[in-house]
């Protein structure tokens, strides 16, 4: 399969790059002021220490997927690359190798972040079996963002510009489910129709965010688990259709 190929380039290049290690070095320096805050909390020490680990976590791998694969979309574009490729592989196969070799290399940071962070949990006796669940949980809210990545950087030119847009569509869908509640009882129609396209549109975090019950060890049933998996892959695919599209259209 041809798709196989840019696949395998892009988690080569993945892994070998500087900012995969230079989150990577991020990460381990939040590990270590999640144990200072765990050393001050005057609460549950365990629950802190899981907190600050699995947010850490999250955002350490938020910021490579939108750093390390928006600048290299356009770095592709402005070497020239992004026509090379094209003259080897159809766009369905390039987009989707770019989108494979992403959500590859997520799965390893978040391997080796998750060994780390379950590694100071388990010598600071904060370790609950229900973190594999939040990491797991954090897996498939970025395999979202990393579709994302691409289709904004298919519809503009700026790398600038194009970070913000998914940074700020990776905070709406946190943030949607709260926004509807909130205004379910506002008195302006529009405003609940913003409200309610919002949470149907953007990523359900809302059910996929499982932080708080790995938190407090709140076991999650296989079925729950399933759902959430097979809906973030079919959001996925679409994304990657909707990309696919759009960048067959312009001129490259």
């Amino acid at each position: 399969m041809k798709i196989i190929a840019p696949i395998f380039f892009e988690l080569k290049q993945g892994v070998r790059e500087k900012t995969f290690w230079v989150v990577v070095f991020f990460f381990i320096f939040l590990l270590g002021v999640s144990l200072f805050l765990g050393e001050l909390s005057l609460g549950d020490t365990g629950a802190v220490l899981r907190t600050v680990c699995l947010s850490s976590i999250e955002l350490s791998a938020l910021g490579l997927v939108i750093v390390r694969y928006t600048y290299n979309f356009y770095r592709e574009k402005e070497f020239r690359l992004t026509d090379i490729y094209l003259s080897y592989f159809s766009a369905a196969h390039y987009i989707g190798g770019k989108l494979g070799g992403a959500i590859i290399v997520l799965f390893i940071y978040l391997f080796l972040s998750g060994f780390l962070g379950s590694l100071l949990l388990i010598l600071n006796g904060a370790f609950k079996s229900t973190v594999f669940t939040g990491i797991y949980s954090i897996f498939l809210k970025l395999c979202f963002i990393c579709s994302f990545v691409f289709l904004v950087c298919s519809l503009i030119n700026s790398p600038l510009l194009s970070s913000f847009l998914v940074a700020l569509i990776y905070l709406a869908s946190e943030l949607s489910y709260n926004a509807l509640r909130l205004t379910s009882q506002a008195k302006y129609v529009f405003i609940k129709l913003v409200s309610k396209t919002l949470y149907y549109v953007l990523p359900n975090y809302h059910k996929v965010d499982l932080k708080i019950h790995a938190i407090y060890g709140v076991p999650i049933s296989t079925l729950y688990m399933a759902e959430i998996t097979l809906y973030t892959c079919f959001y996925v695919i679409l994304c990657y259709f909707v990309t696919v599209t759009i960048f067959e259209r312009k001129d490259h």
